[in-house]
């Protein structure tokens, strides 16, 4: 049986008898009325029921909705609190980094001055050396001069050899033996 519309109410022809519609036509209409309404009404409780469920689904997307947003914020504020913590440990590292630079690059010019103070000593001990070792060469060829020409070596010369000697002194024996060739070579 179909369905009755409004429609069919108002245009169904009901005809009259004696004492007003004809009855059956009447109870035939009445009757798919009844049905019809019963079947919406059983609609309307199945539809107020998946609206309920639905309501309640959407009401459970929801929270999850908000639970998921609450998470990603979250989860953006211990990336953002990770980077930040990471950016700190990078500039503390290229600060240990920096001063430890510094510190070898100190050392290493402190080094270099030491280095130099040292070469500069060493030249100004060569050049003393030089200064000496010329100036005793110098006497030594008065000497050999004096020598050649049969004079005997001046005080100052004899106390110069003596000097050098007292410096280059070797040990023991050698010591005796090189005075008394010394000696016997200056008389």
């Amino acid at each position: 049986m179909e369905r009755i519309k409004p429609i069919d109410l108002e245009r169904t022809p009901i005809r009259r008898s004696f004492r007003g519609y004809h009855r059956n036509t009447v109870d035939l209409l009445l009757g798919r009325a009844s049905k019809t309404i019963e079947e919406l009404l059983c609609e309307e409780q199945r539809l107020k029921a998946e609206n309920e469920r639905l309501r309640a689904e959407l009401e459970q997307y929801r929270s999850l909705e908000a639970t998921m947003k609450d998470a990603l914020v979250l989860a953006q504020k211990a990336a953002d609190e990770t980077r930040a913590a990471a950016h700190k440990e990078a500039e503390a590292i290229l600060e240990r980094a920096r001063l430890q630079s510094k510190r070898e690059q100190e050392d290493r010019a402190a080094d270099i001055r030491r280095l130099n103070e040292e070469f500069q000593n060493l030249e100004r001990e060569y050049r003393a050396f030089l200064g000496q070792y010329r100036a005793l060469l110098a006497q030594q060829m008065e000497q050999v001069d004096r020598l050649i020409a049969g004079q005997t070596p001046a005080p100052s010369v004899r106390s110069a050899v003596a000097a050098v000697e007292v410096e280059t002194q070797p040990s023991g024996l050698e010591r005796d033996e090189e005075a008394e060739g010394r000696e016997a070579a200056l008389s």
